[in-house]
């Protein structure tokens, strides 16, 4: 059974359960599962945190402003300042302040872990969470799209990757595979690479070389653009 341990901060059902949860509709299920507990609740007190079911989850606002961030299905929407990024020449990114410092201990962990943004109940992308800076009063967050991963990614065990014969979307769905990326493709392409022409050399991907550096160079060789889609993939077109 999951559980937490109270804190000075943390004397209601409803902090206890922006720490457990991302927000504060699960304070009646926190209450119920601890019924011997009254609030305010002493520190030092052991809080059983019963695991959400799909019937007990808020449901995404449809508010058509309403920005909600959603880590690893936990769901996070009291912001206080929001930016994002919808690029169609590289990856989306967004930020997020809160001004509630008692989300710290549930956010600090979650950097790297996957996370989907909508706007008014759509899903505006998927991605990763790369940065959490709480401080006392508040805490900063920041992420991108699922492929920007690859940005940080180096070639596939083995060395040194070369490429003959290969257009654009066959080598990036090999270097992309790995590590659970998809790619989707919009329009031509243009020609194989290292194959094409006698006078066009193999492409080489160095073994300590970055994926994502390297699809976009191909990329920029055969007038594509690189970014990605709402749902994680990265997206040539």
């Amino acid at each position: 059974m999951r559980s937490l341990i109270s804190s000075v901060d943390t004397t209601t059902f409803d902090a206890l359960s922006i720490i457990a949860y991302g927000h504060a509709e699960s304070a009646n299920l926190l209450s119920r599962a601890n019924s011997g507990v009254s609030e305010p609740i002493p520190p030092g007190t052991r809080i059983i945190t019963p695991q959400l079911s799909m019937q007990t989850i808020p449901p995404i606002s449809t508010d058509p402003l309403a920005v909600t961030l959603v880590i690893d299905g936990r769901i996070f929407s009291e912001w206080t300042e929001v930016s994002v990024n919808m690029s169609v020449t590289g990856m989306h990114q967004a930020s997020f302040s809160s001004a509630n410092n008692q989300a710290e201990s549930s956010l600090s962990p979650t950097a790297f872990h996957r996370v989907d943004v909508f706007l008014g109940g759509s899903l505006l992308f998927s991605g990763t969470m790369v940065d959490v800076n709480p401080n006392l009063y508040s805490v900063v967050l920041s992420c991108y799209s699922l492929p920007g991963v690859l940005g940080d990614c180096t070639s596939p065990p083995g060395g040194e990757v070369q490429f003959t014969g290969q257009n654009l979307l066959e080598i990036s769905r090999f270097l992309a595979a790995p590590f659970g990326i998809g790619v989707s493709s919009v329009g031509d392409l243009g020609e194989p690479f290292g194959g094409s022409s006698i006078l066009e050399d193999p492409v080489r991907l160095g073994f300590d070389s970055k994926i994502l550096p390297f699809i976009i160079g191909l990329a920029k060789q055969r007038g594509v653009l690189v970014s990605s889609t709402n749902t994680g993939n990265l997206l040539l077109h």
